[in-house]
């Protein structure tokens, strides 16, 4: 796990952290991050995802092809306004919405929740 909560990173997450392929759990909210690059793919045998308290707008397309990614939080981004269509392809168990006001809908993995999902909103 690796968290860096909190540390004034802005704009986007720092490449150098792509490089680290076997980190499973990554946390990175209370900070000023709009972008998250495609090259969060990278990290293949992430699991956890948390991005809290950031300036996002959007997520990568790309963000479908983490396939272990379990639990995504992307809570407190107010000007975050819509998912890719690939988050529907996740086996994600918890998604975190709360303090999304911009959302226009539901992303899809909504509607092919598995039993034991949890969305919080």
């Amino acid at each position: 796990m690796l968290d860096i909560s909190n540390t004034k990173i802005s704009r986007e997450v720092p490449q150098q952290l792509f490089g680290l392929t076997d980190l499973s759990s990554l946390r990175i909210g209370q900070n000023h991050i709009c972008y998250l690059s495609p090259s969060i793919t990278k990290l293949e045998k992430l699991e956890e995802l948390y991005l809290p308290r950031n300036d996002l707008e959007h997520l990568p397309p790309d963000i479908g092809r983490l396939k272990r990614l379990r639990v995504l939080d992307v809570s407190d981004n107010p000007d975050l306004d819509e998912f890719p269509s690939q988050i529907g392809f996740l086996p994600l168990t918890q998604l975190n919405l709360t303090g999304t006001k911009a959302l226009k809908s539901l992303p899809q993995v909504c509607c092919r929740a598995h039993t034991n999902t949890w969305l919080l909103l």
